[in-house]
C-alpha cells in the first residue's frame, strides 16, 4: 500500500535515502511517474554499495515483494542496497505488471 500511495505520502528525493532505512522515491520516465522503494544497508554509511533490483511478480508491487521476501535483512548482511520498483497498471499500487513483449500491457 505504501508504494501505491506515493502521492498521498510523498515520495522523497533520492538524497533523502539513509543507511539502515527503506524510503519511497519516484522518477519520471517518458512522461510516466515510476515509484520504487529503496533499502540502504548500514554499510552504505561508509560509502557506495552494490545495488540489487528486485522485480515483483504479476499483480503485486515492490512493497509486497519487500514484505514477502525479507530481502532487506539479507541485503544488510551482504552490504548491498535493494530497489523494489513498481510495475504499472490502471490503478497505482494495485494489480501492477511489467510490459514484457506480448504480455501484460501497462
Amino acid at each position: 500500500a505504501t508504494s501505491g500511495c506515493a502521492t498521498l505520502l510523498g515520495a522523497r528525493p533520492l538524497d533523502a535515502a539513509r543507511p539502515g532505512e527503506t524510503t519511497l522515491h519516484a522518477v519520471r520516465v517518458d512522461g510516466r511517474t515510476r515509484r520504487f522503494l529503496l533499502h540502504l544497508p548500514p554499510a552504505a554509511a561508509r560509502g557506495r554499495v552494490p545495488l540489487v533490483l528486485a522485480f515483483h511478480g504479476h499483480g503485486a508491487s515492490g512493497a509486497v515483494l519487500r514484505e514477502t521476501s525479507r530481502l532487506d535483512a539479507a541485503a544488510d548482511a551482504a552490504g548491498v542496497a535493494v530497489a523494489y520498483p513498481d510495475g504499472t497498471g490502471p490503478v497505482p499500487g494495485i494489480g501492477l505488471t511489467w510490459n514484457v513483449g506480448p504480455c501484460c500491457g501497462w
